[in-house]
């Protein structure tokens, strides 16, 4: 993959490259998300979702590098997406299974779960301590489809990053929960599909750190993902139909931390101090990730492929300007005035098609064009057009 890579304006960097990301909870502690991966021009190479799998029965191992998509979101998923690069792993689990009572034979729906182990890295406009250039993610994924409740599946994902030592072996147990020298974060998601309408309703609610049982506020900490999906036909005869997705997330911090301390967000923490990243990227949602994203699209599917038309807004940093007004005492005014109305926020319109021309052979394209505004976060600052 060859990247462009051209020059715009970006913020001081919090990390030790002036790439970095523009801040955190201390020097190079935070996250790694460079705003800029260098000065010029480059090459990416990735084995993408490259792996070695044995099956037997509905026991399934595997290793190598495919991406984990957790929950039933469709653009921006709590936990795990693949939009970071991918990292080598191990995973181990049951592949979906009927559950049946012997005896009275009574199905009970379906099930399925993965545990996995994987090796992170950061990127290189990070700090330069080559001693924690690494850090382990391992996870814990189960689904269930209730029989008596057609269409619907309900899961619960946990994922915890910690160093690798001799005592990383612990976070396998998926009940194993300490909160000291690590990152654990869980998510609870809900897909209900209703075929004979052609409708899906889904949600995903992420909780960092466990906070819900320690607190009263059973929402601290708390992101959401929620959307709804509806198909229509429009030529049945030549297989032609439409497909409506809208999908809202929402990673801003609880505003119970304006009563506390500075808080990133969900994918940063103060001792894995490259947060919840892979090669600089975040691993879970792809944009809003302190902040909020609104996607509608209109996607039209015939025998060779899709055409699919869409508008995204996404303000991905919210919560660098909602931390500053925490314990800003006689502050507040004058931020209010410098801040006000000034979240970086990006309005993209597209296009982007797939097309076979064998059964084998698929050809992508894809045109959009964003509207950034407020990149510096500064009063009267102009507005950038992007052609991606």
């Amino acid at each position: 993959c060859w990247q462009e890579n051209r020059e715009f304006d970006i913020m001081p960097s919090n990390t030790d490259s002036e790439y970095g990301y523009f801040w955190g909870y201390g020097k190079n502690i935070g996250c790694d998300a460079p705003q800029r991966f260098g000065d010029s021009s480059f090459w990416t190479f990735d084995w993408g979702d490259t792996e070695i799998r044995y099956t037997w029965h509905t026991l399934t191992v595997g290793l190598g590098t495919q991406s984990i998509w957790l929950g039933p979101a469709y653009e921006n998923p709590v936990l795990h997406s693949n939009n970071a690069a991918s990292y080598p792993k191990f995973d181990i689990g049951i592949r979906k299974q009927r559950v049946v009572i012997p005896g009275l034979n009574w199905n009970l729906g379906e099930i399925e779960g993965r545990i996995w182990a994987g090796y992170l890295s950061e990127s290189d406009y990070f700090d330069t301590d080559s001693n924690n250039n690494h850090n382990m993610i391992n996870g814990f994924a189960v689904a269930y489809s209730p029989s008596f409740i057609p269409g619907m599946t309900l899961s619960v994902n946990k994922i915890c990053l910690c160093k690798w030592d001799d005592r990383s072996i612990k976070y396998f147990n998926p009940f194993y929960d300490s909160n000291e020298l690590e990152d654990q974060k869980a998510s609870f998601c809900i897909d209900w599909i209703f075929p004979q309408v052609g409708f899906e309703v889904y949600g995903e609610l992420g909780i960092d750190d466990y906070s819900y049982r320690k607190m009263p506020n059973p929402f601290h900490t708390a992101i959401y993902t929620v959307g709804a999906k509806k198909t229509f036909s429009i030529i049945k005869k030549y297989g032609i139909f439409a497909e409506l997705l809208f999908e809202w997330n929402n990673f801003e911090m609880s505003q119970d931390f304006q009563l506390q301390w500075k808080y990133m967000g969900y994918y940063s923490h103060s001792l894995i101090s490259q947060g919840y990243t892979q090669n600089g990227q975040i691993i879970g949602a792809g944009s809003g990730y302190f902040g909020n994203s609104q996607y509608l699209g209109v996607k039209l599917y015939y025998k060779k492929g899709f055409i699919n038309i869409f508008a995204h807004r996404n303000a991905p940093d919210n919560n660098y300007i909602y931390n500053m007004s925490v314990n800003a005492g006689d502050n507040f005014s004058q931020l209010s005035k410098d801040y006000w109305a000034r979240f970086k926020t990006h309005f993209s319109v597209g296009i982007d098609t797939s097309y076979f021309l064998t059964s084998h052979f698929l050809i992508d394209t894809a045109f959009v064009y964003t509207h950034t505004l407020y990149n510096t976060y500064k009063v009267g600052e102009s507005f950038i057009s992007n052609f991606d």
